[in-house]
């Protein structure tokens, strides 16, 4: 508790010199005014809210003017939903003063005239309605909170909570009506009401730039949802395809390390500092291991399934959306049994350790066998000590929900197949499965399949190995200590700002 409250005054102290010192003559006339809104979030002490103003101070120094807003203000003043949401907040916040520290300081910087502090009282709380999103918003959290895969017919939303999120959804879609935003610069994008704002956004056309993060990294993209990773895809399509043997290579490299973690130590995936560009003959070793080719006719011997975390939203909010991990996982263990399937492996994703799902992995399996007696089953548990990487040398066929292990397989050498129409689809890194239609997906493979394993490198490459910044959220007073602090963030904030800009009719 006493090192948080240090670290909150650290970061409040850094962040009100560093506006102190802003010298707001040196905007760049060249180039054009954006207007941005930046609606600050209140997530516990992850510290989101910070580094929010960390890039709006960076933002005005390229001729923008920022609007903030407080999301927590949206809901009705008169609800109950909202006295009571408000009283769990505020006992939440006894024991912390960050959010306090955030607000003194923005009221400092919107002193000054090119900041705005919006008033969520003077938004109108009528207008369209949003009851698709506000749907969606709830049964994705919900997936998260209750640690499961949940079908979507079985979800049922409380209209009191369909209200409240109604005016919050009106008084989003006021804000942005009313005004000229270039874009929105937010948290998430998936959870709470980070979805409202960006399906809102969306809807107003009003470009939506979000962050996310884990304990030691960021990733940020000036357009779409950070955790879909829209920044592979204007990576991947501005890079020249003419010299793709070094990044390979350390493609291949940075894979056999990731095979050689153990459960106790997948954390370290994030120390990896250095990108490897020379072959060793232990990697080359590792890579041949896996130099059998699959036929087409023997395909279907080993299967694989590689399975998200039970409330991977990131996931859950692609299309097709109204699909659930456990809706996938039937209709594709349902067609590999009709199409002769002989060994069926499921993998548990690791990270359930942690958090434990409450699917009931082993009724399914138990499920499946009933249904057929010629396949034999297999259920690699979340603690269980077996290398992913074992599995795909033994499969003949793997498929994945959404996860980044689909695009490594298909560089080792497998037949791979992902469900989700996420990055790796869209780049043609990875076939998509569609249910139903399992022989022509399989057919779309063996006819590119040398296309899909160099896409896949690319991707990984441009995903794993290039895609995250040195930025940890949760030690964002450590960053600020970095004396070129101000320039990494001018870089990406540039990045964030060479989005279209809206012109007035």
């Amino acid at each position: 508790m006493i090192l948080k409250l240090k670290k909150t005054i650290q970061i409040f102290k850094q962040l009100s010199q560093s506006f102190t010192e802003l010298d707001f003559s040196n905007d760049d006339d060249d180039i054009e005014k954006q207007h941005i809104i930046i609606p600050i979030f209140y997530w516990g002490d992850t510290y989101v809210s910070w580094l929010q103003i960390i890039f709006a101070l960076r933002f005005v120094k390229r001729n923008a003017h920022i609007y903030f807003v407080y999301d927590e203000d949206l809901p009705a003043s008169n609800s109950y939903l909202k006295n009571f949401f408000l009283v769990k907040m505020l006992i939440k916040r006894i024991s912390s003063i960050n959010f306090f520290l955030v607000k003194i300081l923005i009221k400092r910087i919107c002193c000054h005239s090119n900041f705005t502090l919006l008033e969520s009282n003077h938004f109108s709380d009528k207008g369209d309605q949003f009851d698709e999103l506000i749907f969606k918003k709830h049964y994705f959290n919900a997936q998260w909170r209750q640690k499961r895969s949940i079908k979507l017919s079985e979800f049922k939303l409380k209209p009191s909570v369909l209200e409240l999120d109604q005016v919050v959804a009106a008084k989003i879609d006021h804000l942005l009506m009313s005004n000229s935003f270039d874009f929105c610069f937010c948290p998430g994008g998936i959870y709470g009401n980070s979805y409202l704002w960006r399906g809102i956004c969306d809807k107003r056309s009003v470009r939506f730039s979000s962050f996310d993060g884990d304990k030691t990294k960021l990733v940020l993209t000036s357009l779409g949802v950070a955790a879909h990773r829209t920044d592979i895809e204007s990576r991947f399509h501005m890079s020249s395809m003419q010299d793709t043997k070094k990044l390979v290579q350390q493609v291949q490299n940075d894979i056999h390390k990731r095979s050689k973690l153990k459960l106790k130590n997948l954390s370290s995936i994030h120390d990896r500092k250095t990108r490897k560009e020379v072959i060793d003959q232990e990697v080359t070793t590792f890579f041949n291991d896996f130099s059998l080719n699959v036929s087409r006719s023997g395909v279907l011997k080993n299967a694989v399934i590689f399975l998200n975390t039970s409330w991977d939203s990131a996931a859950l909010d692609m299309e097709p959306w109204e699909a659930s991990q456990s809706d996938w996982l039937d209709l594709l263990v349902g067609e590999l049994i009709q199409n002769g399937c002989q060994n069926l492996s499921i993998r548990q994703h690791p990270d359930e350790q942690f958090y434990p799902s409450q699917d009931k992995y082993h009724d399914k399996i138990n499920s499946y066998r009933k249904i057929s007696q010629e396949v034999n089953f297999y259920l690699i548990e979340a603690h269980h000590e077996i290398n992913s990487y074992e599995l795909i040398k033994d499969s003949s066929i793997v498929f994945t929900f959404a996860s980044t292990i689909g695009l490594e397989a298909c560089v080792l050498n497998r037949p791979t197949f992902v469900f989700k129409d996420n990055y790796q689809s869209k780049l043609g890194a990875l076939p998509r499965y569609t249910p139903g239609k399992l022989k022509d997906n399989l057919d779309s493979y063996f006819k590119n399949c040398h296309d899909f394993k160099l896409k896949s490198a690319l991707a990984y490459y441009y995903g794993q190995l290039c895609g995250w910044h040195d930025i940890s959220i949760q030690n964002i007073d450590f960053f600020l200590t970095n004396k070129s602090w101000t320039t990494i963030i001018d870089d990406m904030a540039s990045d964030v700002m060479l989005g279209p800009i809206k012109t007035v009719a």
